[in-house]
């Protein structure tokens, strides 16, 4: 399906990579030892069954993170010098079975694509030829944000039922949010996850500006007046009319589950 050339980083003996995957299945108290051991057989099976056995071993991680980001490649080396590791939003865990090996099919697109790929990315992009792979195996992504417009069919679908995978239910037509931006199929486009600001809004009267410490004195050179601290009831109301948080917070951004978010670098780049 796919020309491979040679792995870039080979090391004598197990590499780390393979080293981190033993000991993360001798982890028994650690507490996504469960998942990460079964997550790790598939990509033992996704790598049989569609890279001939030419992957190099990823490094699965799994920390909390914004709640629009289902997983993430890191483009380069992580912080204790790594390739190759797809990371998890342990938000995100509980959902079906086949939602979260759609995302490590994702993710592992990535990495087939940053080792054999004839046009790797370098910063969070989803480009023509990763659609293509993904489209090859059955994911269906939106080039640009990545998103998964439909779960997926094909090659992809037949190899998860195929080990017992209950199928999610075909959508009619891809999922928009309220604004009308396309959604992973999984997502449900009503749900606006909330999330806890630690910016205070302070206002002059003219203009406003956000700050992350309790006391701030500073005054405006634009029309001479002190700021002054806006509680967090009074711009819910006059920036967030629809919102109904009941606890007099801001909502956090709209929330759009975009696949554009899953792909970081270290330090994790801004996204959407």
């Amino acid at each position: 399906m796919i020309a491979f050339s040679p792995m870039k980083e080979r090391t004598p003996g197990p590499t780390p990579q393979e080293a981190i995957r033993r000991h993360v299945e001798g982890a028994d108290d650690w507490e996504w030892h469960e998942i990460a051991s079964q997550l790790y057989v598939w990509t033992d099976r996704f790598n049989d069954r569609f890279h001939a056995r030419q992957m190099p071993e990823a490094v699965l991680s799994f920390e909390r993170m914004d709640h629009r980001i289902l997983a993430a490649y890191t483009l380069r080396r992580n912080a204790q010098g790594l390739l190759y590791e797809i990371t998890f939003n342990v938000k995100h865990l509980d959902r079906p079975l086949w939602e979260t090996l759609e995302t490590l099919m994702h993710e592992y697109v990535h990495l087939w694509q940053q080792n054999y790929g004839q046009h790797p990315v370098e910063r969070n992009y989803h480009n023509e030829e990763f659609v293509a792979a993904c489209e090859e195996l059955g994911l269906h992504p939106l080039i640009g944000s990545g998103v998964h417009l439909q779960p997926a069919d094909g090659l992809f679908a037949e190899f998860l039922k195929a080990y017992g995978v209950p199928e999610p239910e075909p959508l009619a037509e891809p999922k928009m949010n309220p604004k009308g931006k396309p959604l992973d199929w999984w997502a449900d486009p009503e749900k606006r996850p909330q999330g806890r600001s630690t910016l205070h809004k302070w206002s002059c009267g003219c203009q406003n500006v956000r700050v992350g410490t309790a006391e701030f004195h500073a005054q405006c050179l634009r029309c001479g007046n002190l700021f002054e601290r806006v509680s967090p009831q009074r711009y819910q109301a006059a920036e967030q009319p629809e919102s109904k948080t009941g606890d007099g917070l801001m909502p956090t951004t709209d929330s759009g589950w975009e696949q554009a978010a899953l792909d970081w670098e270290h330090p994790p780049v801004t996204t959407l």
